[in-house]
């Protein structure tokens, strides 16, 4: 849940292609996190890869010019603290998966995160009324399935 909390907070303050690229390294920190925990080995190809892509998403999001404001670093970290929650949740969650299987983890993973999300969900929403009949979306589609 943390890691979404981070990730909507981020994206507030980053474009969404740097935010995607930075989430993305979670799939280069997996590999590195568990060569840290002893669970994996590092041969040098894996090891030229990951250095590579963590080099090439570093390159794309600082090269961006005069835009590095505390702002924009703010966001650099809150996502990257969001690739480092989903390169957790691969890692720890990676044994029990071999023992329950991966649908019913992964399962798991998503009814637990939405439940704690719940709650907040109004927090990002503005309230909004329907003041005509007609605003309604499904009112405004059957409408135009008339004309």
């Amino acid at each position: 849940m943390l890691g979404y909390v981070l990730q909507f907070e981020g994206q507030v303050l980053a474009t969404g292609s740097e935010a995607a690229l930075i989430i993305g390294t979670a799939a280069l920190m997996i590999p590195s996190m568990a060569w840290i925990r002893h669970q994996e080995r590092f041969r040098p190809l894996k090891a030229t890869g990951v250095i590579v892509g963590f080099l090439g998403v570093a390159l794309l999001v600082t090269g961006q010019g005069p835009s590095n404001s505390t702002g924009h670093i703010l966001a650099d970290l809150l996502l990257a603290a969001t690739a480092v929650t989903i390169a957790l949740v691969f890692i720890y969650s990676k044994p029990l998966a071999m023992e329950r299987g991966d649908r019913a983890v992964t399962g798991g993973i998503v009814l637990t995160t939405s439940l704690l999300l719940l709650p907040f969900a109004p927090l990002g929403q503005t309230a909004q009324t329907i003041s005509d009949p007609t605003a309604c979306p499904i009112s405004s589609f059957s409408q135009y399935l008339e004309r």
